[in-house]
């Protein structure tokens, strides 16, 4: 088994010094992996894996942005053939976004009735 180039308290110690640049950098690359990983499972399949559990395609990425007290994180979010997909991360961050003035919670412009009914 391989061993690891740092433990995890050194990691933690050498985060603890670091510059806000690193710790963003540290926090994008982890967000990353976990919309990767967590593309995978809603597909059934990972990047290039052949899966009977396959429920769709990858179909490229869309780039989004998410502020983040660490600052803004650049992350590419996978696109797919059919359907679609939204990390937890990124709907969390969503939710507690504030609202432009006449929409709903999240960004979501509120619906509103014709005055004669339609």
């Amino acid at each position: 088994m391989a061993q690891p180039r740092m433990t995890h308290q050194a990691l933690l110690d050498h985060l603890d010094g670091a510059d806000a640049d690193v710790l963003r950098r540290v926090l994008e690359h982890a967000m990353q992996r976990l919309i990767e990983a967590e593309a995978a499972a809603h597909i059934g399949a990972g990047p290039h894996e052949r899966a009977t559990t396959r429920t769709t395609y990858r179909n490229g990425y869309r780039e989004r942005v998410l502020d983040t007290g660490s600052g803004r994180l650049e992350l590419q979010i996978p696109k797919l053939r059919s359907g679609s997909f939204l990390p937890v991360a990124t709907r969390a961050a969503a939710a507690h976004r504030p609202c432009p003035a006449g929409r709903g919670a999240g960004g979501v412009r509120a619906r509103h009735q014709h005055p004669q009914g339609g």
